[in-house]
């Protein structure tokens, strides 16, 4: 195995862990609205094990919006600045995306596990709350 290879499976089981987290975020927002009481809240309120998995929900899918944003943000901001380095190198070159570059700056990446690692140990949190709120109602 290449290690382009090995690379490109790293990153799509990245992704696919991205996605099920959001996935999960979604459906748990779901679980949160029935235990909630759905269109009939509670007299009472919620109760505060509730409140915070709903917000450690909410903040999960303000976490994945904000890790494609930033990854879309800096893959670009890179590439564009070694487009532009390239352009200076050889000027009469039209068209630079088979130009082979190197040097991706750890803060792009290191950003970005941060947000997911955050992203899925809120949605854990939230989980481990719903159950206990569940579990207390039954």
């Amino acid at each position: 195995m290449k290690l382009s290879e090995a690379r490109e499976n790293f990153y799509q089981a990245a992704d696919t862990a991205s996605q099920v987290a959001r996935q999960l975020a979604l459906a748990g927002i779901a679980v949160f609205w029935l235990l909630s009481g759905g269109l009939r809240p509670p007299e009472g309120g919620l109760s505060t094990g509730l409140f915070w998995a709903g917000l450690a929900l909410s903040v999960a899918v303000f976490l994945d919006l904000f890790q494609f944003l930033w990854k879309a943000s800096a893959w670009a901001f890179w590439s564009h600045r070694k487009e532009n380095a390239l352009e200076q190198a050889d000027p009469d070159k039209k068209n630079y995306d088979n130009e082979e570059v190197h040097g991706i700056p750890p803060w792009v990446n290191k950003v970005t596990w941060t947000l997911l690692f955050s992203k899925v140990s809120l949605i854990i949190m939230a989980f481990v709350l719903l159950l206990i709120d569940y579990h207390s109602r039954t």
